[in-house]
């Protein structure tokens, strides 16, 4: 007979930094100025177990060791990166505590809403509605918004749904640990209820006693990587307790029996309990049942990566339409992010190019410049360095209406990264955040100057250096 779930050599990357993430045009700025990389993170790796119909898992391990991550991968809501998850029956997973209801539905609305995502009609649902309600104890509340309710009130009802609906395997991460003493018992024995019924059951829990009771399976995480996987239940939540009060991880040798069969018989050759592999040049390790491993060397190596269909594969399969517009798309994206690659070349060419030159000291190579509706300052490094790194650049402007805003900027936290050079910083001021600007007042504050001090008459006193715009003229007067 088949394993109900069998996971078979999974891993699961995330990926920062990538297209996904930063955006086609971001990505392309960034390969054309060799600027490009992306972050590995592995939630899991390498994680191999087989469960019978029946069975219950319980899935131990500190946060962050990648057990709500696998639920996913088992759940079907994401896909491995490598190896597979196959699931032989129909699946009610209790992940989040919210998913799946919406928080201005009643209770009653929102108990049709969660059973219909788990795949149940609505007569089905209307027959067990009252048992529903009856066992998550919400009688009262049945027109009353699920955000009214309590988390405890909430984890009742998700879990009420997921348990009475006759899963055939049913996931439940951290939900038990919401509610009182005596829903948690209720609960328990509901889950045991199902358990008898043929269900196959997979617990995450933090509470070591309710794994133990309910358990006749564990696998212990730790950082992504399978620890061990057996029947052992009481001998692996023993280490596991042991690693939780000393922050050591056991070894190979220092683990219990993976299995109680093993625990009991103890062969002379080891088998049954657990080996440790480790890549030549790597700290990791990697612990597995050493029957199931001479099982994969025996079936020889077999690629378990999903197979890929090519992009032009794919491409060539779009509707013309489709085809059409993403080509567009794409060309569109390339003019721009290599425009975008040229910017910095056009900015740093603004002392001899710009049009509106609002401000320009030679001697102390400091300079204001108008393109674009950005204001791009540009100060010497050596300059900054000089001032301690605390040199604030002030801007104050007069809209048509009279209305006047001002804004300090600190030049050295805010510089733009991909103008300023090693000799140059450039600040970019843009003036679209000042709709309607008529008049503008710039300049660097002096030490020891109060931004609400500077006024037309007295800046002289309290900037370092300033100039003045006037937009309906289009003239800029400077003032050294």
């Amino acid at each position: 007979m088949p394993p109900i779930i069998a996971c078979h050599d999974v891993s699961i990357r995330y990926i920062t930094g990538d297209f996904k993430d930063i955006g086609i045009k971001e990505y392309l700025i960034r390969h054309l100025t060799h600027n490009y990389h992306v972050t590995e993170f592995w939630a899991d790796r390498h994680v191999t177990f087989e469960l019978e119909p029946g069975d219950m898992l319980g899935i131990i391990g500190s946060n962050g060791a990648g057990k709500s991550t696998l639920l996913k991968a088992i759940s079907g809501i994401m896909a491995p990166t490598e190896g597979y998850c196959e699931c032989n029956g129909k699946i009610s997973a209790l992940l989040e505590l919210g998913s799946g209801f919406d928080g201005d539905l009643t209770v009653r609305e929102n108990t049709y809403l969660r059973a219909a995502m788990l795949g149940y009609s609505r007569d089905f649902v209307e027959s067990a509605y009252d048992s529903i309600i009856e066992f998550a104890e919400l009688q009262d509340f049945q027109e009353r918004p699920f955000k009214q309710l309590s988390s405890g009130m909430k984890s009742r009802l998700a879990f009420s749904i997921a348990s009475l609906v006759k899963p055939e395997i049913l996931i439940l991460d951290e939900v038990l640990s919401v509610g009182d003493g005596a829903f948690r018992k209720k609960s328990e024995a509901k889950m045991r209820e199902i358990i008898g019924g043929g269900a196959t059951t997979i617990l995450v829990s933090h509470s070591l006693g309710q794994v133990r009771s309910m358990s006749n399976k564990i696998l212990w995480l730790d950082h992504g990587r399978q620890v061990a996987f057996g029947d052992n239940v009481k001998g692996l939540c023993d280490a596991y307790q042991t690693y939780l009060d000393t922050k050591h991880l056991p070894t190979a040798e220092e683990l219990p029996p993976l299995n109680v069969a093993a625990s009991a018989s103890e062969p002379a050759d080891g088998k049954g309990r657990a080996e440790v592999s480790d890549a030549p040049g790597s700290a990791e390790r990697d612990v597995i049942d050493v029957g199931r491993a001479s099982q994969g060397a025996d079936a020889g190596a077999v690629s378990t990566k999903e197979k890929r269909i090519p992009f032009a594969q794919r491409l060539r399969s779009m509707p013309r339409a489709l085809k059409i517009t993403f080509i567009a798309v794409l060309l569109l994206t390339v003019v721009i992010a290599a425009s975008e690659a040229r910017l910095p070349a056009k900015v740093q060419a603004l002392p001899q190019t710009a049009q509106r030159v609002l401000y320009r000291d030679d001697t102390t190579g400091v300079g204001v410049y108008l393109w674009e509706s950005k204001l791009y300052v540009f100060v010497p490094r050596e300059m900054v360095e000089q001032s301690g790194g605390d040199m604030t650049f002030y801007l104050s402007v007069v809209d048509s209406h009279g209305y006047r805003m001002s804004d300090t900027f600190d030049v050295d936290k805010l510089a733009n990264s991909r103008f300023s050079t090693d000799s140059t910083e450039v600040l970019v001021v843009p003036m679209g955040r000042y709709p309607g600007y008529m008049h503008v007042l710039f300049g660097q504050l002096a030490d020891g100057a109060s931004a609400d001090q500077v006024n037309e008459d007295d800046r002289e006193r309290l900037l370092v250096w300033s100039g003045v715009y006037d937009k309906a003229k289009d003239v800029g007067r400077t003032i050294a």
